[in-house]
């Protein structure tokens, strides 16, 4: 359960116990001498909301979290699948999943039937971490809906790539400081502060102290307390001109995140100092290092948007955007934010159409590549909601902004200023309808 519903703090004190039964599975896996291609099924009731989610995934990857129980038996899944008309909010689904090599498997399977209390279910399971493709959905006869899955192996281009960058982004580390920023990439800001507080109660080495300290201050940006993150901000700048020279590459992620936050205290003129600081430290990089470089010119770009310098800033939106699409994986949600700036700004700019248009392959992205309670979505959701309200679509614009609010409330809280801002907006609309 731990594993369904992510409560981090469990697993943390479970992990010797995931991590056995993982080393378990690895082992039947490497037993396992199947060679011919085979088909799993398994059986489930899903919330229609999630089946719809899938529905929209179509072509795209599904990632499961926890560990996946299958049968070569498709009778005994469609059991398990039960009946959609018992519960309108519920969805009788039926995974009917390829297995064309099970050597070839980016994680452990095993055919546990002989470990299983019920062995005439002929169970297989799969270990943590397991990515299908969705090949295609179809209703069946008897009312449950099958979906298509086809297992990847490390051969898949698209999770090939995204594989890579995640293992250069955490350095190889599995410790409090990784699972702290795997916390803050999916959205969880409570968990990556609470880890990174634990962190820096363990941590004695002075770079790392100062990395921690920038990325707390990344938090607190985040969860709108900007005075708490330039507080954490200035510690780590104060450390690393103790021992780096001023120069150091490593300043130029620091310095665009300090002159965010200025952005974000409104000292636009402070924020654009710190930022060409920035820029000029990772312009002169022996190896230019292309995700700094686009993070730097995205928030320069916010600035001069906010300045009304609308060229300028689109300018720069661009040049970020290049950074990132020749850097990262096709899905990463970094060019999603890049979109979603770019869109917003042709709101401002009046091209509605334009703008929309732009925040659909932000939110295509986003649906891909984040949970679906991710904060990022609430300002995809929220630009969208102005343009189409802007357009006079206004059934539309209040459907997609009460999804919005929806997600702000739950991850960013009643006090957020997104989610202030999010309500007067719905109870503008609503007059419109």
């Amino acid at each position: 359960k731990a594993l369904r519903i992510q409560d981090i703090s469990t697993l943390y004190a479970l992990r010797t116990f995931i991590r056995d039964l993982h080393c378990q599975l690895l082992e039947l896996h490497k037993a396992n001498n199947e060679r011919e291609p085979f088909i799993l099924y398994r059986g489930q009731q899903m919330a229609t909301s999630d089946f719809n989610k899938l529905r929209a995934s179509e072509g795209g990857l599904l990632s499961i979290n926890s560990f996946l129980s299958t049968s070569k038996n498709e009778n005994v899944a469609l059991v398990y699948a039960g009946n959609t008309n018992i519960d309108v909010n519920e969805t009788a689904t039926l995974f009917r999943i390829i297995i064309t090599s099970v050597q070839r498997s980016n994680v452990p399977i095993a055919r546990v039937a002989a470990l299983s209390q019920f062995d005439e279910e002929n169970e297989y399971l799969f270990s943590m971490g397991s990515v299908f493709r969705i090949q295609k959905l179809e209703s069946l006869s008897n009312g449950i809906e099958c979906i298509h899955l086809q297992l990847t192996s490390d051969h898949d281009p698209q999770l090939s790539h995204m594989t890579s960058y995640l293992r250069q982004k955490f350095h190889g580390r599995y410790d409090l400081t990784s699972l702290g920023r795997l916390m803050w990439e999916i959205g969880n800001l409570k968990k990556a502060e609470e880890f990174y507080l634990l962190a820096m109660e363990k941590e004695t080495v002075p770079m790392n102290i100062a990395s921690l300290h920038n990325q707390m201050g990344v938090i607190y940006d985040d969860i709108g307390n900007h005075l708490q993150a330039l507080e954490h901000y200035e510690k780590a700048l104060t450390m690393k001109q103790s021992y780096l020279p001023s120069d150091d590459p490593s300043f130029a992620a620091l310095l665009s995140n300090i002159g965010l936050n200025y952005q974000n205290l409104g000292n636009k003129n402070r924020a654009l100092t710190y930022l060409k600081q920035a820029l000029a430290i990772a312009g002169k990089m022996s190896k230019p290092n292309p995700e700094i470089l686009g993070s730097i010119h995205n928030n320069i770009a916010g600035i001069l948007d906010e300045q009304g310098q609308y060229d300028e800033a689109l300018q720069h939106y661009r040049e970020g955007l290049q950074h990132r699409l020749a850097y990262l994986p096709s899905t990463h949600p970094d060019i999603a934010v890049s979109y979603s700036d770019i869109g917003f700004l042709y709101i401002e700019q009046e091209h509605y159409e334009e703008a929309l248009s732009t925040l659909k392959k932000c939110l295509e992205i986003q649906q891909n590549s984040l949970p679906p309670d991710h904060p990022s979505l609430v300002v995809t959701y929220n630009h969208m909601t102005l343009g189409l309200s802007k357009l006079e679509r206004y059934e539309e614009a209040f459907e997609i902004g009460t999804k919005a609010l929806d997600i702000a409330i739950r991850t960013l809280g009643d006090e957020h200023e997104q989610t202030q801002c999010l309500q007067a907006m719905l109870e503008m609309i609503s007059n419109e309808l």
